[in-house]
């Protein structure tokens, strides 16, 4: 072979290099060190300034039995129901509306949610076992079907541009963040780590709202949030350094190759963090909400460039004294929301205010209790939506 030949495949291969490695982003990470013995026990009005009560009636003949993904505009809920995959919608006073039901494998039809997104009046979902994502009006007329190039758990799709997130899994990639232009792959985010491809997790939120039209992902079962612009291109991730509150990524590897529960036991005793369970835009803010085990949640609150401003570990609810239960679920706008099985709530109130005089007035705690107490009792869903203060900002940062 002469030096020319050899000389024109070297060229050719360098500038296919070049073109292949131009889609992978380069990754621009921030570290953000915090202490969770800073965490403090707090008033809920010190953060919140009101609370409000939704009760998911649903409908007898199609009872919601395991709700999961829940998303809220200003229109409807719209709640994944994780036992059958139907996704039933509600308007905002809780009533059903309708339910857009798992109807089998063919054409036009879903039969597993493994996520799905509101866009206006459409609903997306996309279903990991027939590798498609199906797109209904509101009574389910079919408007698109599109298989997915790729074995993705989460996606969010916008013009014309659907970035999906793989869960770890190698599907001809070695990233976990893919961004397609119709079918052409046209960046790649995030190496998936090392060992890692052999766990894959649920993902409840999927892509929340970040600013100036962005979104935001935390990784499952890491202290990283990896952030997106408008056009769906990788901008930053964010990496929170729990230091020995958090699990190490080796021995997470390590004790989960042996069993789960070697790997539960672990994390309980030594009390420490998994992963961010929720983190999204809310108000002008960023929250953020850790599970720690053994000592319960931690709600941190940061402006916009990861400043903390509120950093606490419970609250005592000084606004309708009523228990808070769970971890945070889901979000709208200003609002944290918990999602609480019916029952739990009515027993929670009868427990509080048994025997108490207390005050009807409208859309408080004691008028909703009257409105709905014989529906609560038919276990369904009671929404608790936690509304932010809007002078937060000017709290005093928490030292780090």
């Amino acid at each position: 072979m002469g030096k020319t030949t050899i000389l024109y495949f070297l060229v050719f291969f360098t500038l296919l290099s070049c073109k292949q490695s131009s889609k992978k982003s380069i990754v621009n990470e921030r570290v953000i060190k915090i202490d969770l013995d800073n965490s403090t026990q707090q008033k809920l009005s010190d953060i919140f300034k009101g609370i409000s009560y939704t009760l998911l009636k649903s409908d007898d003949a199609n009872p919601l039995v395991e709700p999961y993904q829940i998303h809220i505009n200003d229109k409807f809920i719209y709640v994944q129901d994780y036992f059958n995959s139907n996704v039933h919608r509600f308007d905002r006073f809780g009533n059903i509306d309708f339910i857009f039901k798992a109807n089998g494998q063919g054409p036009g039809e879903y039969q597993q949610v493994e996520v799905f997104q509101v866009r206006e009046d459409t609903l997306l979902i996309l279903d990991r076992s027939l590798r498609k994502i199906v797109s209904f009006d509101t009574v389910q007329s079919l408007l698109t079907e599109e298989k997915i190039p790729k074995n993705a758990s989460s996606f969010i799709a916008r013009s014309g541009r659907t970035l999906f997130f793989m869960n770890n899994i190698r599907d001809g990639s070695d990233y976990n963040f893919l961004v397609f232009e119709g079918k052409e792959l046209i960046e790649e985010a995030i190496e998936i780590r090392l060992g890692f491809d052999k766990f894959q997790f649920g993902v409840r939120n999927g892509f929340s709202p970040g600013f100036e039209g962005g979104f935001v992902f935390p990784i499952p079962y890491t202290s990283q949030v990896v952030f997106f612009d408008e056009k769906l291109k990788f901008k930053q991730r964010l990496e929170f350094d729990l230091g020995l509150q958090g699990v190490n990524e080796l021995d997470f590897i390590r004790l989960n190759s042996v069993d789960r529960d070697t790997y539960q036991n672990f994390i309980r005793e030594n009390q420490l963090v998994e992963h961010i369970s929720m983190f999204t835009a809310l108000g002008d803010l960023y929250f953020m909400s850790l599970y720690q085990y053994n000592k319960g949640i931690h709600f941190i609150l940061l402006d916009k460039e990861f400043n903390i401003l509120s950093q606490v570990s419970g609250f005592e609810n000084d606004i309708d004294e009523m228990r808070i239960r769970n971890i945070p679920w889901t979000y709208y706008n200003d609002q944290v929301i918990y999602s609480i099985n019916s029952i739990d709530f009515y027993n929670d109130y009868a427990n509080k205010f048994a025997g108490e005089k207390v005050e009807i007035e409208p859309d408080n705690i004691h008028d909703f209790f009257q409105k709905n107490k014989e529906e609560l009792m038919n276990d369904q869903t009671v929404l608790v939506s936690l509304k932010l203060r809007n002078d937060l900002s000017s709290v005093s940062k928490v030292q780090r």
